[in-house]
């Protein structure tokens, strides 16, 4: 199911329209405090309610068909939110992406567990459920087991995370990059840009901006 929102753009002013109150927004460090940010902030949350709401109708078609216990449902994102410092960016909020899943047939309810994923471990992890085997080529580790784990917490102790770039706008002359690596581990992210005289989100005089 993929769904549009919360992608850009919103409808100017929703959130309050729509009962949000400014002063219960939490601004994120990284943006300045102000009526503008907390507005699209409170506009981007009712964006993602109504994506909560879309997942939901989709829950209920699978138990109207009587699917719903043995359907393995994971609902992500594919990057952060989209504002300054996060989406198309290696900091924290650009690659800690949300990530919730469903299986009653396996997964024990209500268990919160803090291994580092992929994306890429989500299908060896279909395979993997299916009976088949994890073609030679994809690089991810299928979650099969951590899912079935009563546990919560570090499950496989799955500690470090590699996260890379290499462009993300359009608006840079000669059509450069921005090539970044980074290391996550349970305590430390490092990153390394590899030219950090370029500008991360596209040069402004290109009037492109980040895409």
């Amino acid at each position: 199911l993929g769904l549009h929102e919360p992608h850009r753009g919103y409808e100017l002013n929703s959130g309050v329209r729509l009962g949000k109150s400014l002063q219960d927004v939490t601004v994120p460090p990284y943006l300045p405090d102000m009526t503008t940010v907390r507005g699209d902030l409170a506009d981007y949350a009712i964006e993602v309610e109504y994506g909560d709401m879309m997942v939901g109708r989709a829950l209920a078609a699978l138990e109207a068909a009587g699917l719903a216990d043995n359907t393995l449902v994971i609902v992500t994102s594919d990057h952060g939110m989209p504002f300054p410092y996060v989406k198309g960016q290696i900091h924290e909020d650009g690659f800690h992406l949300p990530m919730a899943m469903r299986w009653p047939r396996a997964i024990r309810p209500g268990r919160v567990v803090e291994d580092f994923i992929n994306t890429r471990d989500l299908a060896p992890t279909f395979m993997e459920i299916a009976g088949l085997a994890p073609h030679a080529q994809m690089t991810g580790k299928s979650l099969a087991a951590l899912l079935r784990s009563p546990n919560s917490g570090w499950v496989e102790n799955r500690d470090a995370m590699l996260v890379g770039k290499e462009r993300h706008d359009i608006g840079r002359p000669n059509d450069w990059g921005y090539p970044v690596r980074a290391l996550r581990t349970k305590d430390f992210l490092y990153v390394h840009n590899f030219h950090p005289e370029r500008w991360p989100a596209g040069n402004p005089e290109t009037d492109f901006g980040n895409r």
